[in-house]
């Protein structure tokens, strides 16, 4: 009789057993290719369940046979998990857990599309034993590293889409605890950190239970000259990002600690030195400029670093500018100074100049004040001076625009100044251009202006104000 149980339990261990099978946990979306894609079975049954022979396929017409990874064993264990990879992976398979493989035509070597697959499991007569169809929605989306984990391993349930979940994946490891169960994933920080310049570092905590944590205290140390407890509440099966400020006092490279529950990550960072707000100073104007013509736009000033140090373009900085215009033979023709608040660059309203006479002038300008770093060297740049009326020209304009306008809704028209002769390429053109109704009633009043290029469309908004009728 006792030979005969011995006969029987190695026949079950050794012939396939057709349990229920879950497809438990599907990485499809690495955050860095090279750790590749996985699949992973669990087996909720109390006996063990050899897959060999078993089917896989990812919705389209192959069916792939799994198979040991290396030749191994394609027994699953009772209430143990099996990982599925391509031949060539990197994913981390703990030691015990089944790995298996599909060869070279693996569902994880032409890989698992993001937008969604539907994944087939059969045994090896060929009877569907779980299917997951994970297009988005309903079943969550997974960001970069993340993997769709099943909360639920009962049967039938691999598309209900409230029991699955994305989440840091957990190949060959429990997706879920019933009581909380906290794990530090990683630090970090903003991509470039400066001396005497407030950063955040992240504390990424992971929580695999279903129970929330109240008051749970995170502790950050740098380099033994910075220590901050943070006390945080984590929810149940959640990533909780926890926030710390720091400000460096010296470049360098420095080694942060996070600790929790016994638990402790690092991460080493590089402190650059202090950055400074730099103001450069160039010469806006064009080449040829026309006689006769208002020109506003004689510099551009650019402030390096500004984001860096200051976090954004809106917080202004004074810069003061003098710039002097001489002609051919160095006479002096204009001298003047101004004052800009500039963002982190601007081009108008710096400086003014009408030549009244024709030729090669020289303009300089250099930065005599600011409120940032600068360097007071002059800038120069020889501009001609031509009369526009001596140029051979045939120049048309035409205006574009949609035929009906809203009340209160801004439309776009356009002026388009054609230069067939050539002759005004690099040249702005003066023109004047106004709207009015059909009895000739400025709707909006004449306006003059410089700043039209020819060959190209320029756009200008407009929005009728009025209630009713027309305006041509």
């Amino acid at each position: 009789m006792k030979i005969i149980t011995l006969l029987i339990l190695i026949q079950f261990l050794l012939f396939p057993c057709f349990g229920q099978i879950v497809i438990n946990e599907i990485m499809y979306n690495p955050s860095d290719e090279s750790k590749g894609e996985f699949i992973e079975l669990y087996n909720p049954n109390a006996y063990s369940v050899n897959l060999d022979g078993w089917n896989i396929s990812d919705g389209g017409s192959d069916i792939e046979t799994l198979k040991g990874f290396g030749g191994s064993s394609t027994v699953l264990i009772s209430k143990r998990y099996a990982i599925i990879t391509d031949e060539d992976t990197n994913v981390s398979v703990p030691e015990g857990i089944t790995h298996l493989t599909t060869g070279d035509n693996s569902i994880c070597t032409s890989g698992l599309k993001n937008s969604g697959e539907r994944i087939s499991l059969w045994n090896a007569s060929g009877t569907l034993i779980d299917q997951v169809n994970y297009t988005s929605p309903p079943i969550p989306s997974c960001s970069d590293g993340e993997s769709l984990q099943r909360i639920n391993s009962s049967r039938n349930l691999s598309n209900n889409p409230t029991n699955w979940i994305a989440l840091p994946p957990s190949p060959g490891k429990q997706n879920f605890y019933e009581d909380a169960t906290l794990e530090l994933l990683e630090i970090s920080t903003e991509e470039k950190i400066y001396a005497n310049k407030t950063t955040t570092i992240f504390v990424k905590i992971l929580n695999h239970g279903k129970e929330e944590v109240i008051d749970i205290s995170v502790n950050l140390s740098i380099n033994n000259i910075y220590t901050n407890p943070v006390t945080a509440n984590i929810s149940g099966m959640n990533i909780t990002e926890i926030q710390f400020e720091w400000m460096p006092t010296h470049p360098g490279n420095y080694i942060i600690l996070a600790s929790l529950d016994g638990q402790t990550i690092n991460n080493t960072i590089s402190v650059l030195p202090q950055i400074q707000k730099n103001t450069t100073l160039d010469v806006y104007l064009e080449t040829e400029i026309l006689l006769d013509l208002e020109y506003t736009s004689l510099f551009e000033i650019i402030i390096e670093n500004k984001k860096e140090v200051d976090g954004s373009c809106e917080k202004k900085d004074n810069i003061t500018i003098q710039y002097n215009i001489t002609n051919s033979t160095g006479n002096l023709i204009k001298e003047n100074n101004f004052t800009r608040e500039i963002g982190c660059s601007g081009y108008s309203n710096t400086g003014e100049w009408t030549p009244n006479q024709i030729g090669n002038f020289t303009l300089c300008g250099k930065i005599i004040n600011a409120t940032t770093n600068f360097n007071n060297a002059s800038v120069c740049k020889t501009i001609i001076v031509i009369d526009s009326k001596t140029i051979p020209c045939n120049l048309t304009i035409q205006i574009s625009s949609p035929l009906i306008w809203s009340v209160n809704e801004k439309s776009k028209y356009y002026i388009f100044v054609n230069d067939s002769s050539g002759n005004y390429q690099n040249n702005q053109i003066e023109i004047t251009y106004w709207i009015e109704d059909y009895f000739g009633n400025f709707i909006k009043n004449p306006y003059t202006t410089a700043s039209i290029k020819t060959n190209k469309n320029s756009s200008r908004d407009y929005t009728p104000k009025f209630d009713c009728g027309t305006s041509a």
